[in-house]
């Protein structure tokens, strides 16, 4: 039935004042997808279908209890529910009292449940219960898959589990980024294949991320959570920022009676100690709430540390390259939340929600750090120092001494022959915080505001040159020191609304604001020179420029590149959605959000916005409701973060005084050849020219749109089976692009890079859930992904992708490396009498390799696949044959003389690594009834993937052979690198974390 005219006028009347209030609330970018459920539904008599009045509904959990009373129309709402496991009940004199139990609410759960009573003397029928972790969700139309405390401990194996990363990447939709640099096991999780920075992250409802990256704030620490909803896909209109997924954490509540438990971790073969507690504590009537957790780890192993690494970090023995690469680390991670309800029937709710945490790394294990030098006391470094002169028409090196004088020094370098006293190390530090207040509107609308505020501090420091602990990869490079520091700070005030308006329409709205201030300085000392372009030879004793006389600066030391981010952010967006209920069988969520990015710069201001329409639906089937089929489609924006609007060249301040000595400024505009302002804008633009990118770009705003169509289905015996297929196309990707200029000959002259719109992937999957939660016996979790994705763009590591003129001219699309197109896991969680057994299997198809046997390149402006020489083609720095150097042949015709022997394909990445599978245990017992004891035992089998690792040492002599010297390690002598590798043209190395136990003892209070 249709509300009355004068009750419509109510609802329409409160919306407008909700959507006022929404408006003068504005919130942080992207629009916050609230950490609170509603639940709204019609109660009606049996017999008849008549509505009910007054019916009293009351929700129930450890969380808490929330009150409604049914109107004239039979309609209750109920919002602002917290994250749980509830039971309904709905009574009234001369009616049965009607009972269901196990409604799982979780952040974004917009319920619809309907009740039919009966007179107290006839029997009802009941209402199906699903079990609270069912996959069948037929209240959410668009794709998520809702993670309890549970699951979490399934599917991590170990308790209380800080690494979100192992989490997320063993649910359906998400694949680690693994490949060359990155290991075979994976580490960051991507959903869908998205690029690591555009992926939404969101704790208690505050956008984690940061402006400088779009990446995460709290290096993925998960911390006592009481709900984790990943969103595969662009999801309702309330998400942004993502086109591939959404993660949303929504932190545990006290309750009452206390309680909680106090943890201690102890692992080996690798150093691994780990303190963790949570404890929760409420007021008999629940009116003042208090939740602390904390994780607190330090863990010592190869590359970040086992479970973290993914380099085999024992075996140093066995391959010495990776001395080094070993690193300790100290992890601090600390949640209070804190609600006090107020006014009539506590109805109202304030709450103080923080998030404090620091992340320690320190590597160089292995090496002498006590007498490792700086770049400027090591002498091969000086060694290429000396030939300065001689890149410029200089007859003579330089010597040591000129040399040593000349090299750039690292930040707080005391003097040339100091030595460096310890290792490479990160330290980042964050801190997010919120005041939120809710309130309900009305009888059936609800506000949530929030003012929130998100820092972190980062200081990442190679000050070894050799650089091992931040190369992650082999061999090991030389001048690859670096110093970086940056610091940002969102400031945002938010809020969401939602009205049920009637018994079909329940809206949702949000306007959103956010302020970011950013600050980044990174420097590059050792590598310097080869950025430096003819500025060097202003710093020479002997300038070959200027005929043999000293340079104006002559015998004072080069300075150190020098770049910075610090232009600040301002982002706002708008979002409408309808959970519209034409029949109780059908729901269906149209919606649409407006979105707009602000960032001004000395170069003007960068301004983009967008629109983006969604609509999903869900259609349940069969007498027993055991089917669902959603779908839909979903048009996402992704803005660019400020790294990829700025990155300006910043020379000390001091050389604003001094006049220019070249006319090479002015930018690519110019082509470097226009007059200085002074010799700070003539170092950067030899910088800017050498270093090669832009200090500005404003590209486009990235664009996708989702298609994807599921199947949920209810199975006997507690089991839930949920299969979706989804297709995505990405466009003006925003990537680096080579500015490319073509020689009257027809040659193509290399210029510098820009952020351009130029990339553009097509994505097709499928995602696989199979789910059986029971308190006691077998629970299961199997889930499986497969990917088949194809972009014209490059990329190692999922973030800051570059595209090849000739790649991008071709039209060619490849795999991307980092991506494998399937991974797998299975766990199996048997609970009975205290014991637990839980054995958890990790597997992965592998990641694409190989080499084109032909490649792009530019011929006469154009782009022409050839055979991939050494000499031409070369794509990518790597190729699949030699040509002969005295008698070459053409680009088209090469004259081969020799090929390594493999690892050549049709296609770019067209083979794939061996696939792996790791097993892991996990035995616990509860000894008593407050202290359980366990052991978890990570790849119990010592399974490792030998990635497949081109020698860079390699001398050909044939096809297949190899010549005299071959294996000679081109970095030998440099700390860390081994003397020399095997003569053959591939080896191999293991991937991989090595076998670790962690023995864990948890208390409870």
């Amino acid at each position: 039935m249709e509300p009355s005219p004068n009750r419509w006028h109510r609802g329409i009347k409160r919306l407008l004042v909700s959507l006022t209030v929404a408006a003068l609330l504005f919130a942080a970018l992207p629009a916050q997808a609230v950490s609170v459920g509603f639940v709204r539904g019609v109660v009606a008599d049996d017999a008849d279908g008549a509505p009910i009045p007054a019916v009293a509904i009351t929700l129930t959990s450890p969380s808490g209890t929330y009150h409604a009373t049914t109107d004239a129309k039979g309609l209750y709402v109920i919002a602002g529910i917290q994250p749980d496991t509830y039971a309904l009940t709905a009574a009234r004199e001369g009616y049965r009292t009607y009972s269901e139990t196990g409604l799982t609410i979780t952040q974004d759960s917009r319920l619809v449940v309907d009740v039919r009573l009966t007179s107290a003397l006839r029997v009802i029928a009941r209402v199906t219960t699903r079990a609270p972790s069912s996959l069948v969700q037929p209240n959410q139309p668009a794709d998520v898959y809702a993670v309890g405390v549970a699951q979490q401990e399934q599917l991590t194996g170990l308790p209380a589990s800080e690494n979100e990363a192992a989490l997320l990447n063993a649910l359906p939709g998400v694949s680690a980024v693994g490949g060359n640099g990155n290991g075979l096991t994976g580490s960051f999780p991507l959903i869908r294949g998205g690029l690591e920075n555009d992926q939404g992250f969101e704790l208690d409802g505050i956008d984690a991320t940061e402006p400088i990256s779009n990446l995460f704030i709290n290096n993925l620490i998960v911390n006592g959570a009481r709900s984790i909803n990943l969103t595969a896909g662009p999801g309702g209109a309330s998400k942004s920022g993502s086109g591939s997924g959404f993660v949303n954490i929504v932190t545990k509540t006290g309750t009452y009676p206390s309680s909680g438990y106090l943890q201690i971790d102890d692992g080996g073969f690798a150093f691994q100690h780990g303190l963790k507690f949570e404890y929760g504590t409420a007021t008999p009537d629940n009116r003042l709430s208090l939740f602390v957790s904390g994780r607190y780890d330090r863990d010592f192993g190869g590359c970040c540390a086992p479970p973290f690494g993914n380099t085999w970090g024992p075996a140093h023995a066995a391959n010495p390259d990776s001395i080094g690469q070993v690193a300790f680390v100290a992890t601090n991670d600390t949640v209070v939340n804190a609600l006090y309800h107020f006014g009539r029937d506590r109805e109202n709710t304030l709450q103080l929600w923080n998030d404090w945490g620091a992340n320690h790394l320190y590597g160089d294990y292995g090496l002498a750090t006590a007498t490792l030098p700086y770049a400027s006391g090591s002498a091969p470094y000086l060694g290429v120092y000396a030939n300065a002169p001689l890149f410029f028409g200089g007859t003579a090196p330089l010597t040591q001494a000129q040399a040593q004088a000349l090299i750039p020094f690292y930040p707080g370098q005391p003097s040339a022959n100091a030595t460096v006293g310890m290792g490479d190390y990160e330290i980042s530090q964050y801190e997010l915080s919120k005041i939120g207040f809710s309130r309900p509107l009305g009888r059936a609308g609800y506000l949530n505001a929030r003012i929130y505020r998100t820092q972190n501090w980062v200081v990442d420091a190679a000050v070894d040159p050799n650089d091992p602990i931040f190369g992650y990869g082999f061999p090991t490079l030389g001048f690859s020191d670096f110093y970086v520091t940056r610091s940002t700070q969102n400031t945002g005030v938010a809020a969401d609304v939602q009205q049920a308006l009637g018994a079909r329409h329940e809206l949702a709205l949000g306007a959103d604001y956010r302020f970011s201030r950013a600050s980044l300085s990174g420097y590059l000392p050792s590598p310097s020179l080869f950025f430096a372009g003819p500025t060097i030879t202003d710093f020479l004793p002997s300038d070959p420029l200027a005929g043999g006389a000293p340079g104006p600066f002559a015998g004072q030391r080069y300075p150190a590149l020098h770049e910075i981010i610090k232009d600040p952010l301002y982002r706002t967006s708008f979002y409408l959605d309808d959970a519209w209920t034409p029949s109780d069988r059908l729901m269906l969520e149209p919606g649409l959000r407006y979105d707009t990015e602000r960032v001004p710069t000395a170069a003007g201001t960068y301004e983009s916005n967008s629109l983006q329409p969604r609509l999903f639906g869900a259609w349940t089937l069969g007498n027993r409701r055991a089917t669902v089929i959603r779908g839909g489609y979903g048009h996402a924006t992704i803005f660019a973060p400020l790294f990829q609007i700025e990155s300006i060249y910043a020379p000390p301040a001091s050389y604003q005084s001094l006049p220019a000595t070249m006319p090479i400024c002015g930018g690519p505009a110019a082509n470097f050849s226009a007059p200085c302002k002074n010799y700070a804008d003539e170092l950067a633009n030899a910088w800017w020219q050498g270093y090669g990118v832009d200090p500005y770009s404003f590209p486009k705003a990235q664009q996708s749109d989702t298609y994807d169509l599921s199947l949920e289905r209810e199975l006997p015996r507690d089991v839930s089976l949920k299969l979706t297929l989804y297709h995505r196309r990405d466009y003006d990707v925003i990537v680096n692009r080579q500015q490319i200029s073509i020689s009257p000959t027809g040659a193509a002259i290399p210029g510098t890079i820009s952020i351009t719109n130029d990339g553009k992937g097509e994505t097709t999957g499928v995602e696989l859930a199979l789910s059986r939660q029971v308190a006691q016996g077998l629970s299961i979790q199997f889930n499986a992904t497969y990917v088949n994705q194809f972009v014209n763009y490059l990329s190692n590591t999922a973030f800051r992708p570059s595209v090849s003129p000739a790649l991008l001219g071709s039209g060619a699309l490849v795999h991307p490396q980092y991506l494998t197109p399937f991974g797998a896991t299975l766990s199996l969680d048997y609970r009975r009498k205290g014991w637990r057994v839980n054995p958890i299997f990790v597997y992965s198809r592998g990641y694409p390799v190989g080499v084109w046997s032909s490649s792009p390149i530019l011929v006469n402006g154009r782009a022409t696949f050839v055979p991939n020489t050494n000499l031409y083609g070369n794509f990518g720095g790597s190729f699949c044959y030699y040509a002969d150097p005295q008698d070459a042949g053409s680009p088209a015709q090469p004259n081969i003389v020799g090929a390594p022997g493999g690892g050549c394909t049709q296609a770019l990445g067209g083979a794939l690594t061996h696939p792996v599978l790791f097993t892991n245990v996990v035995v616990s017992r509860d000894v008593s009834k407050r202290l359980a004891l366990g052991l978890e035992i990570q790849n119990l089998f010592q399974n490792v993937a030998n990635f497949p690792y081109f020698n860079p040492g390699y001398v050909n002599n044939g096809f297949g052979a190899y010549g005299p010297g071959s294996g000679t390690n081109p970095n030998a002598g440099l700390p860390g690198a081994v003397s020399a590798y095997p003569p053959t043209p591939y080896f191999t190395l293991p991937s991989g974390p090595s076998s670790q136990w962690t023995f864990f003892a948890r208390l409870k209070l």
